[in-house]
Formats: structure tokens, sequence, C-alpha cells
């Protein structure tokens, strides 16, 4: 009995040095340290301390805004790698924090940067989970891009908006643009077909005073044509050029000018926004609702004249493919109101009640007509759910 006894005690005692030795294999052979760097501060040296075996690695850092993450690499036996700006695009900081990753090893080398440049080191299973790095730049995108839209958004919507505070009081139409039609492009009338004929012929900037009434005449049939002649495009650069606003051609453009640019003309797929046709006052009533300017990505039709709220309310309108526009727009859209205010919403937030927020009817504020829009290629007509829809 004594003897069964002492050898129960040694099969727990092997038991336990077993598990103890698993467990010890469930770490990698790994070590990291750091040196100085020449493009930054820190360069991570990651170490495989195993004689015969090579170890497939990848590095994961963060610090409180960002986060990356390294492809798989080899680090061989009796050997290192190192991690730096080159190979991680990232500049390693005081704060960064993180862990080295070794396939078919469950735990995780962690480690973090104090601010006195010493680093700690542990092995952990999950300590600093790791972050979804496609997510995080995706939000990173969608921020840098809301920031441009609504720059040149405001921009645009202040020039036309300056241009017709100086024409009205001596009785010049609105630059906001009329078109007519549905949802197949609408051929441009005789007057349109001469409008480059007529702007050429001035000499010099001319005067508002002693312009004649043009956009009320002129029927669009999209938006590039519009912008091409409110900024007066085939002209620029010579004593002719004669704009109908002041603001920079940029704002309606998704790209730089020498790209979206060519032979005097501002090219379709480089035309930013798409804009209301037909806008009058009473549609100030709706100024929290209606958009006059959106890019164009956002496909019009889906846009309403009239809207109770409900209908449609919260499904995701996908954008179109417009990554050919010079901005990766398949991240967010930018709407532009009546009054002037701007909002930028992402591509997951595409609904209408994004977009209008409340129910409205244009009826009931005398505007009793489909809205249309200039998208850059031709016209669209706006659906409706109200039985005073035409």
């Amino acid at each position: 009995m004594q003897k069964k006894a002492v050898w129960t005690v040694f099969a727990f005692l092997g038991a336990g040095l077993l598990l103890i030795g698993c467990t010890r294999q469930k770490e990698p052979p790994l070590t990291v340290t750091w040196r100085g760097g020449v493009l930054s501060d820190h360069v991570l040296q990651v170490c495989n301390l195993s004689a015969a075996e090579g170890l497939e690695i990848y590095v994961y850092v963060r610090n409180s805004s960002n986060s990356v993450r390294s492809g798989n690499v080899v680090v061989p036996a009796n050997s290192s790698r190192e991690f730096g700006k080159l190979e991680l695009q990232w500049d390693f900081k005081p704060g960064d924090e993180g862990f080295v990753s070794a396939v078919k090893y469950p735990r995780k080398l962690c480690f973090t940067l104090n601010a006195d440049r010493t680093y700690r080191t542990w092995f952990a299973l999950d300590d600093i989970p790791e972050i979804d790095v496609a997510a995080q730049v995706r939000e990173r995108k969608e921020a840098e891009l809301a920031e441009q839209i609504s720059e040149k958004g405001i921009g645009l919507f202040v020039g036309i908006m300056q241009a017709n505070m100086e024409r009205e009081p001596i009785g010049l139409d609105s630059v906001w643009p009329s078109g007519d039609g549905g949802l197949k492009e609408q051929k441009l009338s005789d007057k349109l077909k001469g409008w480059k004929e007529k702007l050429s012929e001035k000499i010099g900037k001319k005067k508002v005073e002693e312009e004649t009434t043009f956009f009320n005449e002129i029927k669009f049939k999209n938006s590039t044509d519009y912008f091409n002649m409110l900024f007066d495009v085939p002209n620029m650069g010579t004593d002719k050029w004669s704009p109908y606003v002041e603001t920079n051609v940029t704002v309606v453009l998704s790209r730089d000018v020498g790209a979206g640019i060519k032979a005097g003309k501002i090219l379709p797929e480089s035309v930013l926004w798409s804009v209301l046709a037909n806008h009058e006052d009473e549609l100030y009533e709706l100024s929290e609702n209606v958009p006059v300017l959106i890019t164009a990505n956002f496909p019009c039709e889906k846009l309403c004249s009239f809207w109770d709220g409900k209908t449609n309310a919260d499904a995701v309108i996908p954008l179109l493919n417009e990554q050919q526009l010079g901005m990766e727009m398949q991240y967010v859209f930018g709407v532009v109101y009546a009054n002037g205010k701007i909002k930028c919403i992402p591509s997951g937030k595409a609904t209408l009640r994004e977009i209008y927020g409340n129910a409205f009817n244009t009826c009931t504020n005398g505007y009793n007509r489909t809205l249309r829009y200039l998208t850059p290629i031709g016209i669209v007509v706006a659906s409706g759910f109200s039985d005073g829809a035409n």
C-alpha cells in the first residue's frame, strides 16, 4: 500500500512537470528588443532563440489613435528580423504597445514602449487583442474624405449664393441651373449649343451689369455642361475668361485640375457633384430636408420629391462605383442643403432617414413639381411617395 502511494505521488509530479513543459511549449522561442533607427526613433528587433526551428511570425502594434499589422515573415533559426518604418510604415514612439505572434504557438509575445524609452515584455493569450485594422483604415479614410467633400461643397454653395446676391439687385437671374426631361439624356437647346461662342465673344471680364439674362433660358442636360459654363472653363487662362462665380473650379472636381480638365472641358468622370435643377425660392422652406447638391456617387433616382418619413427609411442605398473620380468615393457621400448646411454620410448609413431626417411634401410649400437632378452624365428624376407627385 505504501509503495502504491509513492508511485501515485510520482505520477502526479510527472503529470505536473509534463503540464508545465507543455505550457512552456505554448510560448514561442522569441525575444524582442529595440535599437535606434534613422527613419524612426525605434526599430523593433524580433529574435528567434530556437537553434533548429524557423518561425513564421507577424507583428501587430497600436497606440491611442492608430494600429498596423505586418504581413507574415519567416525568422530563420537562431536569427532575427527587424521592423521599422520601412517594414511596417510605423514610427515607433513611447506609448505604443503590441505583440509578436508565431504560427502554431497560441501565446503571443506582448510588449509596451514606455515614455522613458524603456520597454516591458510578457507572454499572454489575449492581453492585447488585435483590432480590426481594415475597419480602422476605413474610418480614417471616411474622415479624410468627409473633410475634402465638406470644404468643396461649402465653397461651391457659397460661390453660387454670392453670385446670386450680386445679380438680384440689378435684375439678373439666379445661376442655379435649369433642366428638362427625365431619365434619358436631353438634347441641348440651340442657345446651349452656342454658349461657347457667346462666351468666347466676351472681351476681358464682362461686368455683371452688362450681362443679359441667360441662365433661365438654358436647359442643361447634365452637371458637367453646367459647371463648364458656370466656371467658363473653355476660356480659363485667357483674357476672355469670365466665370459666373468667383470660386476656384477645384470645388467641383474630384481630382486636380490637370487630371480633371482636358481640352478646355471638365471631364464627366471628374465632376464631383450632382445639382438640383429648377431651384426656386420655395425650396428654402425645405432647407432641412431637400439636397441642392449631392456627390456624384449617390444614385439621385433614389432621392424623393415627397416622403412620408417611413417608406424605405432605413434601407441602405448602394453608392455608385465612382472610384474613378480620383477620390475614394466608395466610403462616403456628401449632401448640401438649401440653407448651406452640409452633411457627409458613410456608405453604410446611406439611407433616406440619414438624408432627410423627417417627412416632407413639396406641394405643401407651393413647389408642386417633381425634383430633377443634373448628374455628370444626364438628368435624373427623384421618386416620390405622395398623391401630389408628378
